[in-house]
């Protein structure tokens, strides 16, 4: 029977353990407490076929009662895909069906005890079940084909659960109404926001006057509850919520469209007035979420560090869970093997990252929280780790420089029988000899507790207070120790980061700026040093500021054998090796382990060195080619 659309009303249910998490065998969960047996699914019958439910008519307080029917995505049935968060892996309820029971997440139960209507059967497709939890085989395909599901259906049903802190009513009218009022002001329907991917596009550069709900403090509290739902940080509604441009949002016996609270989440975003920035924070999973045109331009690898934020019990799902995006379409050959161990699905994933892209960008997303090469191969970033660093390889522009340090060489062909290993090719530059190591919080926002007058910057200062504004080769020094905390990212202009090379001026000013800044952090007057205020006019410290915090975060600077600087990872030891490596566009810290092994440490950023420089230094036969295992 097809679905009536106009019949359908809107709920799914996504869980914390992420969309298809495997059903314990514990005892309590295998035996159904009415003592039926558990339901055994009929195997599928072909590689394209899906079940989908068929929920039958009945009142509240009645029993679930359904149907599992076979569909096929070629040719698929008119339904509608719940997108909804499992919840506590052990808040699961037994439902009968066939003879048998089946266990579910009691949010899904209580979705579709919201959904259900008394009089018309409705169509509707949610995971566990749909997809026989307990049979690796089916959810290794299923789970393959899960964009592909929620694409073919009428639309997607998001359930954010029963609205228990009765928040819903109140945000949702706090959306509606800067919905409308903006949409008003730029003649938009609400309906033509579907085909809009960037909505940033369709914000007003002026806020309205006027009352808003939003300023009240029942219903700024009825957002901040609203957003807190744990829907938004589950990995796998980000791949449901970008399959289809037919969403609906509920909670309880609300709902709201996808667009107009993604709208709504953007424009308090834009408006410190709206909502204070103190409360922006539960607005970047739904912000990013909605961002169409941003999924489309990302690189596969800003996707995998971007999705960290979110959460997933099963950590092969921060793979898995988002294969269907635009940007991980090269991994369409990945096959999903719940079989393998995460630490082998991430490392596939790296391998992939060489061979596609022939460069070793994937390197700057190791991060290493756990120590080195602890829980797998050091080259390999491990996808579970929560956000920590910011790579120097971001893949997605305009956020970094275009640094080429290997000038366009690839990456070495590797050994398939040695999976773990990495064979790289390059030079040792040069050896590091003193890592310099920093109290974090100078590179955190809050000035309270910290010791200002040891920051790292008015160190330096101190060893050259005679020079201070007034030479050439100070000021020279001054914009190097700057970009280096900056890891020479320059400010953002006409949507570029050009070379901070070609931008001298604006830095020393802005250093200048920042320096004076700290001295009065620290007590210090630095009226005294005429030559450094003069450097200061009319700049500021806030965006040179904001650069270093974001930049040095699990970072230091050190000093080479040579006497070179730059800055790398916070777990820089002396002796370590600071190389070129084929296929790298910047710099890599090696650790030697013995018989020509290496852990891989982390990326690096040495002024000089980042645009090609040592490839001359080959062409002139000042640096040998080596070969580095990297174990």
């Amino acid at each position: 029977m097809a679905l009536n659309r106009s019949d359908l009303r809107r709920h799914r249910v996504e869980d914390e353990t992420g969309a298809n998490s495997l059903i314990s065998s514990s005892p309590n969960q295998r035996i159904p407490s009415d003592g039926s047996e558990r339901y055994i699914y009929t195997r599928l019958p072909s590689d394209s076929s899906f079940r989908y439910i068929e929920l039958l008519p009945g009142r509240r307080e009645e029993e679930l009662a359904f149907q599992l029917e076979v569909g096929d995505w070629d040719r698929p049935p008119s339904y509608a895909a719940i997108s909804y968060a499992w919840g506590n892996p052990k808040d699961k309820v037994w439902v009968p069906y066939d003879g048998g029971a089946i266990h579910i997440p009691s949010n899904l139960h209580a979705g579709l005890l919201q959904l259900r209507d008394e009089t018309k059967r409705i169509f509707l497709w949610a995971d566990s079940l749909c997809i026989d939890q307990n049979t690796v085989e089916e959810r290794n395909h299923q789970v393959s084909n899960m964009r592909k599901i929620f694409g073919n259906a009428d639309k997607v049903l998001v359930w954010l659960g029963r609205d228990q802190e009765e928040c819903a009513e109140r945000a949702m009218d706090a959306m509606r109404e800067i919905t409308q009022r903006f949409l008003i002001e730029r003649g938009i329907a609400l309906e033509d926001l579907r085909a809009v991917d960037d909505l940033w596009e369709t914000v007003p550069k002026r806020l309205l006057k006027g009352r808003y709900l939003c300023k009240l403090p029942e219903y700024r509290d009825a957002l901040r509850r609203f957003f807190k739902n744990s829907w938004f940080r589950r990995l796998w509604v980000l791949q449901e919520a970008n399959s289809s441009l037919n969403i609906q949002v509920c909670i309880g016996p609300h709902e709201i469209s996808w667009d107009a609270m993604g709208f709504a989440a953007v424009c308090f975003r834009s408006f410190t007035t709206l909502l204070p920035p103190e409360e922006w924070g539960n607005l970047d999973w739904p912000i990013y979420m909605r961002q169409r045109g941003r999924h489309k331009r990302e690189s596969m690898l800003g996707t995998l560090h971007r999705c960290r934020m979110f959460r997933a019990l099963d950590s092969r799902d921060h793979v898995y869970a988002i294969l269907g995006m635009p940007s991980l379409a090269s991994l369409k050959k990945l096959q999903v093997e719940y079989q393998k161990s995460h630490v082998e699905v991430f490392r596939d994933v790296a391998r992939h990252s060489l061979w596609d892209r022939n460069k070793l960008d994937v390197l700057s997303f190791v991060q290493h929280l756990e120590g080195i090469g602890k829980e797998s191969p050091s080259w390999v970033p491990l996808w579970n780790e929560k956000p920590d660093i910011v790579p120097l390889i971001s893949g997605n522009p305009p956020v970094l420089p275009d640094w080429a340090a290997s000038r366009g060489t690839g990456v070495p062909a590797q050994d398939p029988s040695s999976p773990d290993t990495l064979v790289l090719r390059g030079a040792c530059l040069d050896t590091i000899l003193f890592p310099e190591y920093y109290d974090g919080s100078w590179f955190k926002a809050g000035h309270s507790s910290v010791n200002w007058s040891e920051h790292p910057l008015l160190n330096f200062i101190r060893g050259h207070e005679p020079e201070i504004g007034t030479s050439t080769s100070f000021n020279d020094q001054l914009i190097e120790y700057g970009n280096i905390l900056c890891l020479g990212v320059g400010p953002l202009v006409n949507e570029k980061r050009p070379r901070v090379e070609t931008m001298r001026e604006p830095i020393l000013r802005d250093i200048a700026a920042y320096v004076v800044e700290l001295m009065h952090r620290a007590g210090r007057d630095p009226s005294e040093y005429t030559a450094l205020m003069d450097l200061a006019s009319g700049a500021t410290a806030f965006e040179i500021e904001r650069r270093i915090r974001r930049m040095m975060v699990r970072r230091s600077m050190f000093t080479t054998f040579n006497g070179r600087r730059g800055a790398g990872r916070d777990l820089l030891r002396t002796g370590d090796k600071l190389c070129v490596l084929f296929g790298g566009d910047v710099l890599y810290i090696l650790r030697e382990k013995g018989d020509g092994q290496y852990q891989f440490v982390g990326d690096a950023y040495v002024p000089g060195f980042m645009y090609g420089e040592a490839m001359d230094m080959f062409a002139a036969g000042q640096l040998k080619e080596e070969i580095f295992t990297v174990i």
